[in-house]
């Protein structure tokens, strides 16, 4: 029978774990569940020490101590091989400890509501061998980058692997959710966290959302933008705070997480920490409205009726109505006074105008995602509030800023396709929203002139335009007849739509190129692929023929002189 260097080694009494550390078909030989080798590396000292590998900084010795031995070992505990996860877990402690010392969690859990049996001892179980792995989450960031990587790893695995143990080790860890909020700057900390949150997903969930939830979870998050603290931090929080809000909207049954964060009392901490005047350069704003804009692009998309009253909302909605004037602030401020000096890219454009800001962008970016939710009694809060106006204002004002065209065009084009009547016609006759774009027409006209370009928002002019004619026209909506009286009544609107409007419609329905590439005849294809030219003075077929080799729907299609 054919020996393998791992055998041949398994043989001697003097081997030890880092000589099979060193062999390149160790993992295989795990792989193909070698039954020495499998016996070998369960023994608890050897268990140990592949722990200590990957939990544990290593000397700096020049040898293979450093970079080879915690990957290996890495690999090791993370294999699919059952019998080096058992083991692992099998490694038990039996300790009695007083109730007082307890995890708050075991002391009023089910068994725990009798005075008899908070008084009495509790004989726990230790996973020492886990508590190496899991100790990294425990170190003050930020972690040691291999040593962190090799333990989120494994602890993935054994979440993965073994689901039930791994929450009720973690349960008895009063201060691991704290610790993992403290450094989801490390990415695989991170996904840990929404591996985790996606247990609930799954049959084996064992009520691990409602645990992190009892760990003050989303109240940890939102500590993390707390006044004064670096870009770096505020970044960290807002993708962790994302990701974990994707990954709780995707849960079978509707999530405690989405529901905390809606509730008053995270809402109005979260939206003091990052609207206060004490978050300086616009760190707070920048990084904080992003996931909730987020989370309101969720909330539109829920089964609750349009005309839900306003008190049968969940608190986020009257937090954020009550920070409209906060918000309108924000907007006016020069961007200097939010996010601090600006350095002009060119002399030339320091001249023009101030930048919008990455601030006043996602104010924009959140107003328009709130108002999308599509709840009669929101938009019904808009018509008094000077935030509308205000972010029509900035729309005028910057002629090419993309990303803020793209955010007024999905905000008044889901205004239009909800058919609030009121909120309607304020932003066209208070906000003068038609007369402004009669303005701007003409004021591009003259400027394409001047310059052979339009604007940079005439592309976002021209569809909302045309979403208005296109509402007071349709006998479907109720709305129609009042759309229609307001264009009617606004002079210069019908010359517009049956000039300007029309001419740039036809232009842009048309073809990009002038002719939509058909078919020719198989007997103008020769053996080689190759088309076959027309001869002198031939008629092309079916009003198609070819140019360059090319085929062409024929428009008005003359033949190339050879």
């Amino acid at each position: 029978m054919f020996k393998t260097t791992v055998d041949e080694l398994l043989e001697k009494e003097t081997t030890q774990l880092t000589d099979l550390l060193e062999e390149s078909d160790l993992l295989q030989e795990c792989k193909y569940l070698n039954a020495k080798l499998l016996d070998f590396l369960t023994r608890p000292e050897n268990l140990v020490a592949l722990c200590t590998y990957i939990s544990q900084p290593q000397p700096q010795t020049g040898d293979n101590t450093v970079m080879k031995y915690p990957y290996v070992a890495c690999e090791i505990l993370c294999s699919e091989v059952s019998t080096i996860v058992d083991a692992i877990f099998a490694q038990q402690e039996h300790q009695q400890i007083p109730a007082s010392e307890l995890p708050v969690s075991e002391v009023n859990g089910e068994e725990g509501n009798s005075e008899e049996a908070v008084a009495a001892p509790t004989v726990y179980v230790r996973y020492p061998l886990l508590d190496m792995v899991f100790s990294y989450v425990s170190a003050e960031p930020p972690l040691p980058l291999e040593q962190a990587n090799y333990c989120a790893r494994v602890c993935q695995s054994f979440l993965q692997k073994r689901t039930i143990e791994t929450l009720d080790f973690l349960k008895s860890k009063p201060d691991f959710v704290q610790n993992l909020v403290r450094n989801l700057s490390h990415a695989p900390t991170l996904e840990f966290l929404i591996k985790f949150i996606r247990l609930e997903e799954s049959t084996e969930s064992c009520g691990a959302v409602q645990w992190l939830c009892d760990c003050s979870l989303v109240d940890h998050l939102t500590s993390l933008f707390f006044p004064q603290q670096s870009n770096e931090v505020y970044e960290v929080a807002s993708q962790a705070l994302s990701d974990i809000i994707v990954a709780a909207s995707n849960a079978s049954s509707p999530s405690l997480i989405i529901y905390q964060l809606q509730t008053d009392e995270i809402a109005a901490k979260y939206f003091d920490l990052i609207l206060c005047e004490q978050a300086t350069g616009g760190g707070g704003v920048t990084y904080g409205l992003p996931p909730m804009t987020l989370l309101f692009t969720l909330l539109s998309a829920t089964t609750l009726e349009t005309m839900t009253p306003l008190n049968d909302l969940p608190g986020l909605f009257h937090t954020v109505i009550a920070y409209y004037g906060r918000f309108s602030q924000l907007l006016e401020m020069e961007t200097e006074q939010i996010e601090g000096s600006f350095t002009a890219i060119t002399p030339y454009e320091a001249q023009l105008i101030q930048p919008l800001g990455l601030s006043k962008l996602r104010i924009c970016e959140f107003i328009s995602a709130f108002l999308r939710t599509n709840f009669a009694c929101v938009m019904d809060t808009f018509i008094n509030a000077p935030i509308l106006p205000t972010i029509l204002d900035l729309f005028f004002k910057y002629h090419w800023h993309s990303l803020l065209h793209y955010s007024v065009l999905e905000m008044l084009s889901g205004l239009l396709n909800s058919q609030h009547p009121d909120l309607i016609c304020h932003v066209l006759q208070d906000c003068r929203f038609l007369a402004r774009i009669l303005e701007v027409e003409r004021e591009n006209a003259i400027e394409e002139e001047q310059t052979g370009f339009s604007r940079g928002y005439m592309g976002t002019v021209t569809k909302l335009a045309t979403a208005i004619n296109y509402l007071a026209s349709s006998e479907e909506y109720e709305i129609a007849p009042r759309i229609f009286q307001i264009l009617s009544e606004t002079e210069g609107w019908d010359i517009y739509t049956n000039g300007i409007l029309a001419t740039r419609q036809r232009k842009e329905a048309g073809l990009l190129g002038g002719r939509r590439p058909v078919p020719l005849p198989p007997h103008r294809i020769d053996e080689n692929g190759s088309v076959i030219p027309l001869p002198p003075g031939a008629q092309p077929e079916n009003g198609v023929d070819s140019f360059a080799g090319t085929q062409f729907e024929q428009d008005n299609f003359q033949e190339p002189v050879a």
